[in-house]
């Protein structure tokens, strides 16, 4: 996701100044509560709600990130091999 947010911000004509990176997606959200600048965020994670937090979408053209889904190897569940066929490009 990094790579595809630089790539973007330099098609539009600059790069960002990026004084920190926060570890898991959601704390995004409380460091710019916090004051600390901006996040850029997947829109799923918009659900997180924080206080002096406002959310604005992006023009989706060039902002996409693949996802994976993780089961486990031998998985018994009829329910879960069916989502995997259905979800899974191969």
């Amino acid at each position: 996701m990094h790579d595809c947010i630089i790539s973007a911000c330099r098609s539009a004509g600059f790069s960002p100044h990026i004084e920190m990176e926060s570890p898991q997606i959601s704390s995004g959200v409380n460091m710019a509560a916090a004051g600390f600048g901006v996040a850029i965020i997947r829109e799923s994670v918009g659900q997180v709600r924080a206080e002096r937090v406002s959310y604005h979408r992006l023009s989706d053209e060039g902002l996409h990130t693949a996802i994976a889904l993780v089961t486990r190897p031998r998985e018994k569940s009829v329910t879960v091999r069916n989502l995997v066929t259905l979800a899974c490009v191969k």
